[in-house]
Order: C-alpha cells, then structure tokens, then sequence
C-alpha cells in the first residue's frame, strides 16, 4: 500500500485499485487496476498511476480519472505537468529508453530518444514549454548522472550536464528556468544557461 499527499487529499494506492479520500476521510472516488507493479508519480493535485515496467497508465487528479491509455513500450517513469500536459519515459525501441511528451489533448508534443542511458525521472515546467530529464549510466565502471534541459521547439536539448558519481533520484522544476536533481551524493542546481552547482 503507497499513501501520497494528492494537493488537499490523499491517494492510497494498493494492488487492486487506488482511492482517493479528503482530509475528513471522505471517499471521492475509488478506481479498480490490474497493474503488476503499480508506481504513482505526484505533481501537485495531479498525479500519474502507472504499471512500471508495462505499458498502462492513467492521469489523474484529486476529483476524477482524467484520461487513460497505454504506452507504446514499457513505462519506466512518468510526470503530469501542471497545465495539462504529461510525459511518459519508456524503454526506446531502438534505443535504450525514450522521453515523449504529450499536450492535454494527449498529441505528442516533444520525443527524445536516448542511446544508452536509462530515464530515471522526467520535470514539465509549469508553462509547458520545457521538460528536464535525468538519465543514469555507467563508464569505465563508474556511475554518472546526466540532466537534458529541453525546449519543445528545439531537437537537441538546451544543456546537457554531465555528473560523474552521482546516482539520480528525482528531478524537479523549482523555478521557470531551473531544474534540481536530488541524487545519492546530494542536490545539485542546473539552469537552462548551463550552469551547474551543488547544495549544500
């Protein structure tokens, strides 16, 4: 059983469905699944109910299951951004994974495919124009993080940092034009401009 904060309520997900309950402990509404592994991704009151490593998911929000459907390959991560528009990170088809963004009328807005690291968290700015992906790979032996600042008008990503040693966990937008990785050795800031520094 996972209990998350879902903007003024909680979601309890379980193996069977997931329930959405006020802060009274109201039922607002309970939706059966049959993910093998179902994985809930949070962004504010809106969240993403996913079977990681399969190919369903559906968006959702404190009220109502807004849309469901199935990924073209196995999901790995996913993000609902706050105007609507929502990515899904996949394994690649003839790549090792694979970023695709979609707008709120679920058309695909922005794909990216990876050659040989694995998507392990994907960031949509609150005005929908970029997205911060941080993938996890390995050389010489060594793990690295990399973060890919991405406009959805430009193919190649706005910057690219690479981070040696550094296993990511999360990636957020904290401002407009900043993403923060939270990983194993600490928090580290990128801006879109290219600058990189670490928290303390």
């Amino acid at each position: 059983v996972n209990t998350v904060i879902l903007g003024d309520s909680f979601l309890i997900l379980t193996t069977e469905n997931f329930s959405v309950y006020s802060q009274t402990g109201k039922l607002k509404y309970t939706q059966p699944h049959n993910y093998s592994s179902p994985t809930v991704s949070v962004n504010g009151d809106k969240a993403v109910v996913f079977d990681r490593g399969y190919k369903s998911f559906c968006l959702i929000n404190e009220k109502k299951v807004v849309y469901s459907a199935e990924a073209s390959n196995p999901i790995i991560c996913a993000e609902y951004g706050e105007n609507g528009n929502y990515a899904i990170g996949t394994r690649g088809e003839e790549s090792t994974s694979k970023l695709t963004v979609y707008s709120a009328t679920n058309k695909v807005l922005f794909q990216w495919n990876c050659a040989y690291e694995h998507i392990v968290s994907i960031a949509l700015s609150e005005n929908g124009k970029f997205a911060g992906v941080a993938v996890v790979g390995t050389e010489n032996g060594d793990i690295f993080t990399n973060v890919e600042y991405f406009g959805f008008d430009y193919l190649e990503p706005l910057n690219s940092q690479h981070i040696s040693g550094v296993a990511a966990f999360d990636l957020a937008f904290t401002s407009t034009n900043t993403l923060t990785l939270f990983s194993n050795s600490g928090v580290y800031v990128v801006t879109k401009k290219g600058e990189t520094y670490e928290t303390v």
